[in-house]
């Protein structure tokens, strides 16, 4: 089907469905990634000899808060071993058991979340780019609908340590991400008649994989492929960019 163009990842996987940053630290860490932050935080500290700075040591920690541990400095921001963890709880997505998987997919979320925190800056000195709260409702409602009820949509809030406030915030950084894309790379996409008849002949018959006198013609699938063209030649324009805003940032991993 037609369809199949639009998954086959042509673009980066944040550009359409963006992962949001909290740079909030929760009390008690998600039960579902104990495993992870057990694997990547250090083991137990070692034992204090003397029973009299045990006690004051414990005495000082009760009302202590839990230092995060940082996995990235993006400029003046810090990007945690929770934000990572939010990040993978967010998207709904499995903890590999195995330690070189899971790794791989901490690091292709660490690398998501460090060009978004790129973008996000960029949109926050442009002029302009305004959210407006209905938006912010119809996505929050539409991440709703992944869930089998709103108990299920609660319960998943309350193991990720997140708030309603919390979740409104970071839909509209999404939001304002996406609308800076749109607005500083489309305009200056140009699709032309032949590119759209190349798609048409040389990826979409093939992948469709019947007779061209028995296909959809190009007049009727046309605005599906310039589509297609604009989100792959924005990305490359993005992707370009981003190079350059790497250059530019003061990055600094700490996790890997």
């Amino acid at each position: 089907m037609f369809s199949d163009f639009l998954r086959e990842g042509t673009h980066r996987s944040w550009f359409l469905i963006l992962i949001p940053i909290r740079f909030r630290i929760p009390q008690k860490p998600p039960a579902t990634f104990a495993p992870l932050r057990g694997q990547l935080l250090r083991g137990p500290a070692k034992r204090i000899g003397c029973v009299l700075r045990t006690l004051l040591l414990g005495l000082f920690l009760i009302n202590a808060q839990i230092v995060d541990r940082v996995a990235a400095i993006v400029n003046d921001e810090v990007i945690t071993l929770s934000d990572l963890e939010w990040a993978i709880g967010y998207k709904r997505l499995p903890i590999p058991e195995d330690l070189i998987a899971r790794d791989a997919l901490l690091q292709e979320t660490l690398n998501q979340l460090v060009e978004q925190n790129l973008i996000a800056t960029e949109a926050s000195a442009t002029p302009g780019l305004d959210v407006s709260l209905p938006e912010i409702e119809r996505r929050i409602e539409a991440y709703k609908d992944q869930f089998t009820s709103v108990a299920d949509f609660e319960r998943h809030l309350t193991q990720l340590g997140m708030l309603d406030n919390d979740l409104h915030d970071l839909v509209r950084r999404q939001l304002t991400v996406l609308l800076f894309v749109k607005l500083r790379f489309e305009p200056f996409v140009v699709i032309l008649p032949d590119q759209i008849e190349a798609f048409y002949r040389t990826r979409f018959l093939p992948q469709l994989g019947v007779p061209e006198e028995v296909a959809p013609p190009l007049s009727l699938v046309e605005e599906q492929i310039r589509q297609i063209l604009q989100v792959e030649m924005t990305t490359q324009d993005l992707d370009q960019w981003m190079v350059n805003a790497r250059r530019r940032a003061r990055i600094k991993q700490l996790l890997f």
